[in-house]
């Protein structure tokens, strides 16, 4: 059953994007659109750790966890690295903040628009 939710995840993956290369011009826009906006990358977490955890056959529990919010971080730092989306110009501080609010938001500890009103008060972000 895992190995089956494991195929059906990475075509999902895969398959959005063909959708987002089918309605944008180059690879580096289907990647950066990733990176666009805190929303996206709040919603790509959830998928990188379910792709780490079949990838590398891991159960449930604090460890999963742990790994959620480390995928948060770390793709913060790889749209900062590759100067992807918002965070073009960014401190690596900023990126870090916004990364670990990315895996608050993502695992529920947040909503989405407490995160952001406190990276706008921080000054971090700009109302977009």
């Amino acid at each position: 059953m895992k190995k089956v939710l494991f195929l059906i995840s990475a075509l999902l993956i895969i398959g959005s994007g063909i959708v987002f290369a089918a309605t944008q011009g180059t690879d580096s826009e289907v990647f950066g659109s990733y990176f666009a906006s805190f929303a996206s990358l709040v919603g790509a977490v959830p998928f990188v750790t379910e792709f780490l955890r079949g990838l590398f056959k891991l159960e449930g529990g604090i460890g999963i966890q742990i790994i959620s919010w480390l995928t948060g971080v770390a793709l913060a730092f790889i749209g900062w690295g590759l100067g992807l989306g918002m965070f073009v110009g960014m401190i690596w501080w900023h990126v870090l903040v916004i990364g670990v609010g990315a895996s608050l938001a993502a695992n529920g500890f947040f909503d989405t628009g407490i995160v952001l009103a406190i990276l706008r008060a921080l000054g971090i972000m700009k109302k977009q």
